[in-house]
């Protein structure tokens, strides 16, 4: 049982990745069908500009949840880096909060907003509901706010100071973890 929670968890997890990666191939496949569509064969295809633009709303947002989970957002943290390791968890959680709290208000709130206000608004050619291209922004703010989430709970139940899933990966170790070491 364990097992399964553990990898259902991780497929929750990773269900960003795997629609950004999806996003991303029909991106490419929509755009080849369209350039070998009006170049080689002549006869263009009408939707393949406006399908291309939804996913690329889709690929846009999935990935700034993907790089949210990875904590891959630019960051100053040279003052921070100064500091003993309490104060660093401590200014991490803070980051964590005001990031929760933005990414709630604007992506998973505002998204909202803006999808129900477009449900009658259709697009041009292929007459498809904004709400299904609007929806990628409600989407990618709560798997935002999950790795927030998941990123503080791990940070204040292990005790130490934050690093990165890239640093772990990597190995990477800051000054005050490798003197910690020493």
């Amino acid at each position: 049982m364990d097992y399964m929670m553990k990898r259902l968890s991780s497929w929750i997890l990773n269900v960003d990745n795997i629609f950004a990666s999806i996003s991303l191939v029909l991106i490419i496949s929509v755009t080849v069908v369209g350039v070998f569509m009006r170049f080689i064969v002549g006869e263009p295809l009408q939707w393949t500009e406006e399908m291309t633009l939804a996913l690329f709303v889709w690929f846009t947002f999935l990935g700034a949840s993907v790089v949210t989970k990875e904590d891959g957002h630019v960051g100053i943290d040279f003052f921070v880096e100064k500091f003993n390791p309490a104060f660093k968890k401590a200014a991490f959680l803070f980051r964590e909060i005001v990031l929760l709290f933005l990414n709630a208000f604007v992506f998973v709130y505002l998204g909202t907003q803006l999808t129900t206000q477009a449900a009658a608004k259709l697009t041009p050619v292929l007459r498809i509901s904004y709400v299904y291209i609007d929806i990628a922004i409600v989407l990618s703010g709560v798997f935002a706010t999950i790795h927030i989430i998941s990123r503080m709970i791990n940070t204040w139940n292990k005790n130490k100071e934050h690093s990165t899933i890239r640093e772990e990966e990597n190995g990477f170790q800051s000054g005050s973890q490798k003197e910690a070491k020493a």
